[in-house]
């Protein structure tokens, strides 16, 4: 796994489950194993990391649900939900509750 991805994994992990405010640049580096300078040369910034995180959970997201029948979609869903998460959206989740420090409900979205 090369670095990029790594970081983006680890950030995936900690605003997942602690939020985006809650997870400090010194969490990340120690989920990632790697310097502060690496991962800022790497993310530039928290803001353009979670842009970053986003972006990748699209990408693996976008494709699932391009179906052809509800049941399908319901399918793609429900695969979704056990691979990925069951606390909810992550983005509806960082936009409606940043500061949340540990979710235990899935987000409203």
């Amino acid at each position: 796994m090369d670095t990029k991805t790594k970081l983006i994994s680890a950030a995936e992990q900690l605003f997942d489950r602690h939020g985006f405010t809650a997870t400090g640049m010194d969490k990340l580096t120690k989920a990632a194993g790697m310097s502060s300078r690496t991962l800022y040369k790497h993310a530039g910034s928290k803001t353009a990391l979670i842009t970053e995180v986003l972006k990748e959970r699209h990408r693996r997201f976008q494709p699932l649900i391009e179906v052809n029948s509800v049941d399908a979609l319901f399918d793609a869903l429900e695969e979704w939900i056990r691979s990925e998460s069951a606390r909810g959206c992550l983005f509806c989740v960082l936009t409606a509750r940043p500061a949340v420090t540990h979710r235990q409900s899935p987000a409203p979205c």
